[in-house]
């Protein structure tokens, strides 16, 4: 080599490790990895938001506002008391990805082996809990009103176990995805074409929804418990879903905690309002407490002056025969075709006015599709 060459050479090397200085001084000024807010040792709590229900809106993020949040560490050996609490009275901006970060200091929650949970949106619920770990999954907060969208969001059990040298450089990340504490449903009904101006909805009602949420899946209990447990928890009087008539083609939502009844023993979808076919233990009551909901309307029969009031009541659950379970974080969407007034179909009852009689019964058939 040259000895211009190596001139060149070095001229290069030395360009070279100046702009890497300035590269490094500008990166070190300007503080473009800020971990200010991420104490070294400390936990950052990762909140993911759960997504979208509604098939046409899946990947997107859930839209309720996190306004506060506790979280409980119980020992992996010791569920007796909460071993730390904290409580984030407000929260920043969600992430781009939807995440919400929860930072917090050395002190607020010790590295052991054990298990975190989160839960948003009680407010001061949670201030003077000193329970144990199964009284924390059973605690309920009110859910006295069905229209309105409950903002309940839970996560955990977590389970922690600390890592030699975690901790050292930043914050521990505890991933919190958070969950509906909630059932949505959707109600619409639709008329056979045939039918016209006949059929008229007037109002739609609900009985046997809970009036509390747990804070976790069946308060805690096994899955062959029925929940809520305490009668006491449920509203068995029927109530408005909404004001009003409901148009052709309307629909209704409204929310619920999860009512969580068991699996009864229809052979047959109109079965499924029988109450020997219920998922009850006693005898002749076996449909106790489990959720309906009921149409009230007016029915013209064709060459009628006068309407008759019927009402159509539909069991809700997973399907359209035995299940009776209503379960959190789960969107059901009911569509009802209504081809008539049938009263021989033990879903629809004649509440009044007259009943045509025919020289042969006339099968109008009702269908529920649950999508």
């Amino acid at each position: 080599m040259n000895r211009k060459m190596k001139s060149r050479n070095k001229i290069y090397s030395v360009l070279l490790v100046r702009i890497l200085a300035v590269l490094v001084l500008a990166g070190w000024l300007c503080g473009c990895e800020d971990t200010s807010g991420i104490p070294e040792g400390g936990f950052s709590f990762r909140l993911q938001q759960p997504p979208a229900l509604r098939v046409d809106t899946r990947g997107t993020l859930n839209t309720i506002p996190i306004n506060n949040v506790w979280v409980l560490q119980y020992k992996s050996d010791n569920t007796d008391e909460p071993l730390k609490t904290y409580y984030f009275s407000s929260v920043g901006d969600a992430l781009d990805n939807g995440t919400i970060e929860l930072n917090t200091d050395k002190a607020a929650f010790s590295r052991i082996t054990s298990r975190f949970y989160v839960i948003a949106n009680v407010g001061d619920a949670l201030k003077d809990f000193k329970g144990s770990e199964a009284d924390l999954m059973g605690k309920t907060v009110g859910c006295t009103t069905i229209t309105d969208q409950p903002s309940l969001l839970t996560a955990g059990p977590l389970n922690y176990t600390p890592e030699a040298g975690e901790g050292e450089t930043g914050a521990i990340p505890i991933i919190a995805p958070l969950q509906r504490a909630y059932a949505t449903i959707e109600m619409s009904w639709t008329k056979k074409d045939f039918m016209g101006n006949n059929m008229t909805i007037n109002s739609v009602e609900i009985a046997n929804v809970p009036n509390v949420m747990a804070l976790y899946a069946r308060g805690g209990g096994g899955l062959s418990v029925k929940y809520p447990v305490d009668a006491a928890m449920i509203n068995k009087n029927l109530q408005l879903v909404g004001s009003g008539a409901l148009d052709d083609s309307g629909s209704r939502t409204f929310y619920m905690g999860e009512n969580l009844r068991g699996m009864g023993t229809a052979p047959s979808f109109a079965d499924k309002n029988l109450d020997k076919y219920g998922p009850g233990d006693i005898e002749e009551n076996r449909l106790d407490n489990c959720t309906y909901i009921r149409l009230n309307g007016s029915y013209t029969y064709t060459g009628a002056t006068d309407p008759i009031g019927v009402s159509y009541t539909l069991y809700l659950g997973g399907n359209l025969m035995t299940d009776y379970n209503i379960r959190r974080g789960y969107l059901y969407k009911l569509t009802i075709n209504i081809s008539g007034a049938n009263s021989a179909d033990v879903r629809v009852t004649i509440t009044d006015g007259n009943v045509i009689m025919f020289d042969e019964v006339e099968i109008i058939p009702n269908e529920v599709n649950f999508r």
